[in-house]
């Protein structure tokens, strides 16, 4: 019984791995892990825009401009704009030119 065991191991770890794997399966592995990736790559993408027009809406900026520049900066547009804040608004802008003119 052990030496046909033996003779099983034996011959098993002397026959190449090749033999074992099929050399498609590796393009069709390759072609999945690609896709996934290219299918991750296009959400974040669109999350980067989605959170970019949001962010300028309400802000009061132009949201198409930028959506835009997200297009080719990209996560730094958010940044951009999260740095910069919000517009001031026009009632802001009359209550100081009233104050000043009574002044």
């Amino acid at each position: 019984m052990g030496n046909v065991l033996f003779n099983c191991l034996s011959a098993t770890l002397q026959t190449p791995l090749a033999l074992y794997i099929d050399p498609s399966s590796f393009a069709v592995f390759g072609t999945i892990a690609l896709l996934l990736l290219g299918a991750l790559a296009l959400g974040i993408t669109v999350l980067c825009l989605v959170i970019t027009a949001k962010m300028a809406k309400k802000r009061g900026e132009n949201v198409v401009l930028w959506v835009i520049l997200a297009v080719f900066i990209g996560w730094i547009a958010a940044i951009i704009l999260a740095v910069i804040g919000k517009k001031p608004t026009d009632t802001q802008n009359d209550k100081t030119e009233t104050t000043d003119k009574t002044e």
